[in-house]
């Protein structure tokens, strides 16, 4: 019995089935019990035959479907014949030869509807749909128009009965199928939330494996790395000495690799800690720029530093993530930039609090990025336009981790770049000020520089003990080697136990601990040194050293209070310079003080250059051409404008610069005599890259989409760019240009880029302006007049009137404004019957095309009589917008209250 249950079960449930599937099968077998209920039912209320014929043929086609998904697994098939059946067939002869609406027909219909919602979807879920209502509204306009072929019940108490039985049958169908339904997403639900568990455990396994193996390469890397130091000591010359440089790169490059690894698993595991503390902002910056100098002199890169001089001298923050970011970005722009010039920003914003936003800058005149490579900028180990850097090596990590630093200390990363000209990365940290005393003009060219290659000893110091504890022989040797010629007396011990017994016999200046030891790690070591009865070194200084990342190693240090640390792989320099801090100044006999001037690459002397330049401004607002700005408006508010391009039989020029509309006369309005050309993606992506020269964010008001092309570049350009929005004005000329002008007004009073777009919107819904043309021609093809308005205005050889109001053109057909008198009164009528309280004062502009001085001035005397604006901006059109309203055309615009 049990057998067959399993059977069944399986059959119903298999995880071996579709879902789909398993609901059909359900939907049979809940069918064939129900029509052998509803046979034993209509016994007692009908004696007609058609009924049990249509029970019967149903049970045979459900039976026929029942083999065809459980033997042939035709699922599809079985449920779109089923659903034919029942919707033409089983259903209507239920409810004719069952007494129609009197009994409990009707709730069988729904049966169909709900049906169709579980077994189909997409295009044969709509048609199996409407088939069913379809016929379903026939049956009742049928029963209604011919109620002599509904078979009625014998009584009222067979009406009860059925309607009660179907009321139960239906609901309990539906009741078990909505059960089924919970049962199965449960059980699905579990089984995904067990596979997602066992994914995550697999993965937190790969992950603390690879963390593992991060640590444990650093130990073989220590011994490489020291020993090939070593080598280049010794100055061997030749192929020997090329040899352990190319070892010494490859090492750095296995170093990164591994750390790379260690951050990324740290950071999938959420074991990544952020750990501020105080640090002084011009150490930082000039480490920074000390450590590039040399990557940036080799290749002959230009390196610029600009630097805040209000920079607070003291911060509170993650220092060595700082600085880990930093020279990511740093060490980025140095291997993609193969010639020109590597710029290092840095500025900063008092947000009051004691809070300070820090933001650090690089660009580069490198290879750039490729727009459809922005988004996977950040994917780890994805690498961009492998063809181009094939030569450039790397692990695809470096901005991955980067990315998820920054977002791990609450700040933003962005990008701005054109592809072949070079990349700006920005980094915006939110930082706590300690001392805001500003660091002032530091000199960068002050730096220590060290050739590379070039050992020299910090320090000698023939009386200074010192115990190296490492259970790796490898490592203890060569860091005793590296401390050869500092003539240090050095002892070696094996492990922990070792090294308590040789301090309860010998007094040690420092003590360098290894962090993992096999028969007592070094934080117990440490403990029992500190404890020890009658030892000697009690109060000696203990260095730890770690595999860890620098700033994992500090926290060690800060925890179980080591005295300093240094991380493998360890470098003569890097011990030497740890070592001497603690030494007494009575017994170091000498100490390295001069500082070498920075190097020079095939004799040229590539100094750190201060860029002083003038700040940049917080937003710069730029426009098209076609927003017709006057120049000195232009250059009051700041505004940057882009050219657009005309094409004539004569050549193509720069709208504005090359050729303007006082030559528009000469050429024929016929299509094709003068056509206004947009620039295209790579003009904008120059022009926007120009304007974040000067500016940290640029807000481009474009032209109408209704209007040209122009938007659809501009924002596929600003795809490149984080620091670029680009906003549809909705307008064109004098509307844009007030736009223009107001937003320009408040980037001016340092309004953020939120304060000025949420403000568009609101500026945008007031302004408005109206354009009269004398002809209809130049709307031929415009996207907002419809074709027959057109053709019917050009049969009547009208003029047109158009309206742009809240972002929206509306035109109208009107007879044309014969002669420039006309076209005053015209706009002087307008301004009359405006009521004064619904007009903003504060400016107009009107744009003209083939019009005089004279007859301008007539027109804004005209509009003087009735409103007296602050300012009034006359200018005539760009080329680009004649070609849009045609000569002899006069635009106003003005912003209502």
């Amino acid at each position: 019995m049990d057998r067959i249950k399993r059977s069944l079960l399986k059959y119903v449930f298999g995880d071996d089935l579709e879902i789909k599937e398993r609901l059909f099968r359900q939907i049979l077998i809940a069918g064939i019990l129900m029509c052998a209920v509803s046979s034993v039912e209509n016994l007692l209320i009908t004696d007609s035959p058609l009924v049990y014929t249509s029970i019967v043929a149903t049970i045979a086609i459900m039976l026929a479907a029942s083999v065809a998904t459980f033997s042939y697994h035709r699922t599809e098939l079985a449920a779109k014949i089923l659903g034919v059946f029942f919707i033409f067939m089983f259903f209507p002869s239920v409810f004719f030869y069952s007494g129609g609406t009197e009994g409990g027909a009707s709730l069988w219909l729904t049966m169909g509807i709900i049906y169709c919602f579980l077994m189909f979807d997409g295009l044969t879920l709509k048609i199996f749909v409407v088939l069913d209502i379809l016929v379903n509204i026939a049956i009742y306009v049928l029963a209604y128009l011919h109620p002599e072929y509904i078979n009625p019940l014998t009584n009222d108490f067979s009406e009860y009965l059925d309607s009660i039985f179907s009321v139960i049958m239906v609901g309990i169908v539906v009741g078990l199928l909505l059960l089924y339904q919970r049962a199965l997403f449960t059980r699905e639900r579990n089984k995904s939330l067990k596979q997602t568990e066992e994914l995550e455990k697999a993965n937190n396994a790969t992950n603390a494996f690879f963390a593992n193996m991060s640590h444990e390469i650093r130990t073989p890397i220590n011994s490489i790395v020291g020993l090939n130091e070593l080598i280049l000591r010794e100055k061997p010359g030749g192929e020997i000495e090329a040899y352990a440089e190319n070892i010494q790169t490859a090492s750095k490059m296995l170093l990164h690799l591994v750390d790379y690894i260690l951050d990324k698993t740290q950071l999938e595991l959420g074991q990544m800690e952020i750990m501020p503390v105080e640090y002084d902002t011009k150490d930082l910056l000039s480490e920074l720029i000390d450590m590039i100098h040399i990557e940036a002199n080799e290749k002959k890169l230009m390196l610029l530093v600009d630097v805040d001089r209000g920079l607070p001298s003291v911060l509170y923050g993650d220092e060595g993530r700082i600085r880990q970011i930093l020279l990511n970005i740093l060490t980025n722009a140095v291997k993609f930039t193969p010639t020109g010039s590597i710029a290092i920003i840095v500025k900063g914003e008092d947000q009051g609090n004691g809070n300070y936003k820090l933001t650090f800058a690089v660009s580069d005149t490198g290879i750039g990025i490729k727009k459809e490579d922005l988004e996977h900028l950040y994917d780890a180990f994805k690498r961009m336009d492998i063809q181009k850097n094939k030569r450039i090596q790397g692990s695809g990590l470096g901005l991955a981790i980067t990315k998820e630093l920054v977002s791990l200390m609450g700040g933003e990363l962005t990008v701005d770049s054109i592809y072949t000209k070079g990349s700006t990365f920005s980094v915006t940290l939110e930082q706590r000020i300690v001392s805001a005393e500003p660091i002032g003009n530091v000199d960068f060219l002050r730096h220590k520089q060290v050739s590379v290659g070039e050992y020299r000893k910090t320090f000698e110091a023939a009386e200074a003990n010192i115990l190296i504890v490492d259970d790796n022989s490898m490592n203890s040797m060569v860091e005793s080697k590296l401390l050869k010629e500092t003539k240090v007396n050095v002892d070696i011990a094996t492990g922990g136990l070792e090294c308590l017994a040789r301090t309860k016999k010998k007094f040690y200046h420092v003590i360098l601990m290894d962090y993992m030891m096999t028969d007592m790690n070094g934080i117990e070591t440490l403990r029992r040194i500190r404890n020890q009865e009658n030892g000697l070194c009690k109060n000696s200084a203990v260095l730890l050293l770690t595999a860890n990342t620098p700033t994992e190693a500090k926290k060690l240090c800060d925890d179980y209070n080591f005295d300093g640390f240094i991380v493998k792989p360890v470098t003569g320099e890097a011990l030497e310079s740890e070592i001497v801090k603690f030494l007494p100044d009575d017994i170091v006999e000498y100490r390295q003080k001069e500082i070498k001037p920075a190097p020079t690459v095939a004799g040229v002397d590539y100094k750190i250059m201060s860029m002083g330049a003038k700040r940049k401004k917080k937003v710069l607002i730029t426009t098209d051409c076609i927003a017709d700005i006057p120049e000195h408006v232009a250059k009051e508010y700041d505004i940057d404008i882009i050219n657009m391009y005309i094409r004539t039989e004569k050549g193509r020029y720069r709208d504005n610069e090359e050729i303007d509309v006082s030559t528009f006369g000469e050429f024929d309005e016929e299509e094709g005599a003068i056509v206004a050309e947009c620039p295209n993606v790579d003009d904008y992506q120059t022009f926007f890259a120009t304007a974040l020269g000067r500016a940290e964010n640029i807000i481009h008001i474009s032209a109408s989409r209704q209007t040209c092309g122009a938007l659809e570049n501009a924002e596929a350009a600003a795809q490149s760019f984080d620091h670029v929005t680009v906003v549809d004005s909705g307008m064109i000329s004098g509307g844009e240009s007030i736009l223009c002008i107001k937003t320009a007004a408040m980037a001016r009073d340092n309004a953020s880029v939120e304060e000025i777009l949420s403000s568009i919107k609101e500026i945008k819904g007031k302004i408005a302006t109206v354009y009269m043309l004398p002809t209809l021609r130049p709307l031929e093809k415009a996207p907002f007049m419809s074709y027959m308005l057109y053709r019917f205005g050009m049969g009547l050889r009208a003029g047109a009137v158009i309206r742009c109001i809240g972002g929206k053109f509306y035109p109208v057909v009107r007879p044309p404004l014969t002669g420039r008198k006309s076209v005053v009164r015209y706009v002087e009528r307008g301004f009359k019957l405006m009521p004064t309280n619904k007009i903003d004062d504060s400016i107009l502009v009107v744009n003209y095309v083939n019009y005089t001085v004279a007859e301008i001035r007539e027109m804004e005397e005209a509009v003087k009589k009735h409103f007296k604006f602050k300012n009034v901006i006359t200018v005539p059109t760009s080329v680009t917008t004649g070609t849009l309203v045609g000569k002899g055309s006069v635009g106003v615009s003005f912003m209502r209250l």
